[in-house]
């Protein structure tokens, strides 16, 4: 739906993820599908497409988050619901830092 794209509440779950470019106010995406389908943790696919920072609406798990963290990558937390919203936040760099210490996932 592009920028009228509902956030997920939870990185790891997202069922597609917007890639997000913002370069002297000019904003430019691209939406994909999560990288589960091919294998690859969400974290993981964040460090290897070279992102300054993740955004999520509300949790991240342990291991994504500690992964980001070695890497130097900030996690942000979006209140918007929309991805335009969440766009506008960065824009006006009103997003909030991410201080949890991450949601455990599902135990086997």
């Amino acid at each position: 739906m592009g920028l009228d794209s509902r956030v997920a509440s939870h990185f790891g779950r997202a069922l597609f993820y917007a890639v997000v470019n913002i370069d002297n106010g000019k904003v430019t995406f691209e939406i994909v599908e999560n990288p589960r389908s091919q294998g690859m943790r969400p974290g993981e696919y964040a460090l290897t497409i070279g992102v300054n920072g993740v955004v999520t609406k509300g949790d991240i798990g342990v291991r994504a988050l500690n992964m980001l963290a070695q890497a130097g990558i900030q996690v942000y937390v979006a209140k918007g619901e929309t991805l335009k919203d969440v766009i506008e936040e960065a824009k006006n760099k009103t997003l909030s830092k991410y201080t949890g210490t991450g949601c455990p996932g599902k135990r086997l």
